[in-house]
């Protein structure tokens, strides 16, 4: 399982972008993928319900915030 403490951090911070690019990674690397490769992107908006590529991923990760419920 991988800290999430960085979500709690100001979404214009380093430590907020470095924890998306290594959730990203992580993600990717244990993640389920749809048949295009693609994550279930666990932002606000999507909820874990919408299969997104990574650029996408990262985007909604840093305008809109993680799902606080998010766990897996």
């Amino acid at each position: 399982m991988m800290d999430k403490s960085w979500v709690y951090n100001d979404k214009n911070s380093r430590v907020y972008d470095d924890g998306v690019k290594a959730f990203i990674e992580y993600a990717t690397a244990h993640g389920v993928k749809n048949d295009e490769g693609n994550l279930k992107c666990p932002c606000i908006n999507c909820k874990n319900f919408d299969f997104r590529d990574n650029d996408i991923i990262y985007k909604h990760l840093v305008c809109d915030g993680m799902l606080s419920s998010y766990m897996t």
